[in-house]
């Protein structure tokens, strides 16, 4: 199905935010074609849940890929909340209510959703550092490009902060326009993020020591207050788990 400029609201605000880069225009058309299919076939939110998971697993593996791992790494968090509700306290217990009300689990699913008007060869970039002003610019406008999705398919409202802040602490804006009561849901996802984006076999990932980078670089956010502080407890434990994971998947590997 083609989409032509102009044809509807959402295909005009594509055109206008991104830059207008010859490469990208065909991924732009591409998933402005497939969004007008899903707001067409969709039978309710899980369909078009479904289908743009779908999208996304077609348009690229390795985001794919690192999609799924979010997604575990939320859910990992999540457990470790909940039985943190049950051994400790009613802080936890209410922290857990309040996350859980925000849907983190769906908002980790599509929190890149946005990366499908990104060209594959700029996710894929082996030398992040060689990647030109104006790819860089159509990359970070994947949160962008995650609200406008949400808003053209009619997705709820709590989906909107995963898939445009999800990389709130590395945004000059940081939580502005986050409603209060996502705060905490949105920091768990982009923990997750986080980790996967340095634990995940990439191109261009680097890491000598991929677990000691992510317990650095997520004990800075919650030190500096990116983060909360009630999720440096859930982390520890996380953190744990994930070196453990690490370490039988090392030793099978030598096996």
């Amino acid at each position: 199905m083609h989409v032509e400029h102009g044809a509807s609201g959402f295909s005009d605000n594509v055109l206008v935010m991104l830059p207008r880069i010859e490469r990208a225009m065909p991924t732009i058309q591409t998933a402005c074609a497939n969004l007008e299919m899903v707001n067409q076939y969709a039978q309710g939110d899980w369909d078009k849940y479904a289908m743009l998971i779908g999208l996304l697993a077609q348009h690229d593996t390795l985001t794919m890929a690192h999609t799924e791992q979010v997604v575990a790494y939320t859910q990992s968090m999540l457990g470790i909340i909940e039985e943190l509700a049950h051994e400790q306290s009613e802080t936890y217990d209410a922290m857990y209510k309040r996350i859980m009300s925000c849907e983190p689990v769906m908002g980790a699913a599509l929190h890149d959703i946005g990366k499908l008007f990104v060209p594959r060869y700029i996710l894929n970039r082996r030398e992040k550092n060689n990647i030109t002003p104006e790819e860089h610019d159509l990359l970070v406008s994947h949160g962008c490009m995650g609200r406008i999705i949400a808003e053209h398919l009619d997705l709820p409202q709590s989906l909107i902060p995963f898939l445009e802040k999800h990389y709130f602490h590395s945004q000059p804006e940081g939580l502005s326009g986050v409603p209060d009561d996502s705060y905490e849901a949105l920091s768990v996802v982009a923990l997750a993020d986080v980790a996967s984006a340095i634990m995940i076999s990439r191109p261009y990932n680097t890491y000598l020591d991929p677990l000691q980078t992510v317990y650095r670089q997520v004990t800075d956010l919650i030190d500096d207050g990116v983060f909360p502080q009630s999720l440096r407890t859930p982390f520890e434990r996380f953190y744990t788990h994930l070196a453990s994971d690490n370490a039988i998947k090392s030793t099978e590997a030598v096996v």
